[in-house]
């Protein structure tokens, strides 16, 4: 087992190297060593098997930086938990969280920042697609706790997207409590049923973002977004230095 020493978190998989919320490299304890959770006064004697565990606040702080609009650090323990953080994962988290809970909770699906110049095509989908989530999806599901598109009053939600959304809520809690260490196996087993059953699987569209596709499209979004600003800062200097050279001339 592993240890973050900062974050007073056990990982139970010895593959994890470093600590998912906070990057620090883990240390290895032994087995008697892992209660060594944030608050040992928070534990809950019910859970599966009858023995008592201690329970990892963690995931009581990102939610309460999340349900405040501030999501990015669980953007973050995602990503590094799939391995991938391209701007299309990043941007179908946020997807996905802009939907969550009865209320919008910011503008934008992804919050503009001082690297938003630099991927200015997401930027023109993130207006665009968040003006239309706003438009269209305008029930709420008391079940699976996400909004979702109501063509007509007595329309319910679809039940296989209430259970696709109950996964990836699910997958997302377990990943920000570090209980995914200890239950990754089983949502694996639930992903391969869904799968041979024909049904969607959050677990796997969530793996199937790991694609080489993912960095050339980032690249090209940069390069792109160079482009579109060099076109820009172009047309704008240009007609200045014209004129500027115009007003030197007719001075000779």
């Amino acid at each position: 087992m592993k240890k973050c020493n900062r974050c007073k978190i056990v990982f139970h998989s010895d593959e994890r190297l470093r600590c998912l919320y906070c990057d620090t490299n883990l240390l290895t304890v032994e087995k008697d060593d892992t209660l060594g959770f944030r608050d040992d006064k928070d534990f809950d004697p019910n859970l599966v098997g009858g023995d008592i565990k201690r329970e990892v606040s963690v995931l009581k702080e990102i939610l309460s930086e999340w349900e405040m609009g501030e999501f990015l650090r669980a953007q973050y323990v995602v990503g590094t938990y799939f391995k991938v953080r391209t701007f299309k994962f990043l941007y179908a988290f946020s997807r996905n969280h802009f939907r969550m809970g009865r209320d919008y909770k910011r503008l934008l699906i992804q919050p503009l920042n001082i690297t938003s110049f630099l991927i200015v095509p997401w930027v023109i989908v993130d207006v665009l697609d968040s003006f239309f989530i706003r438009l269209t999806y305008n029930a709420y599901c008391e079940k699976c706790g996400w909004k979702f598109r109501q063509v007509h009053a007595t329309q319910i939600h679809d039940p296989e997207e209430c259970e696709y959304n109950q996964e990836y809520s699910r997958i997302v809690t377990e990943i920000l409590s570090g209980n995914v260490n200890k239950t990754e196996g089983l949502i694996k087993e639930s992903a391969y049923r869904k799968i041979r059953t024909g049904k969607r699987s959050a677990y796997k569209d969530l793996c199937s973002r790991r694609s080489a596709t993912g960095w050339f499209m980032d690249v090209m979004c940069i390069w792109l977004s160079i482009l579109a600003l060099l076109v820009g800062a172009v047309v704008v200097i240009f007609p200045i230095f014209m004129k500027f050279g115009s007003f030197m001339t007719s001075d000779l």
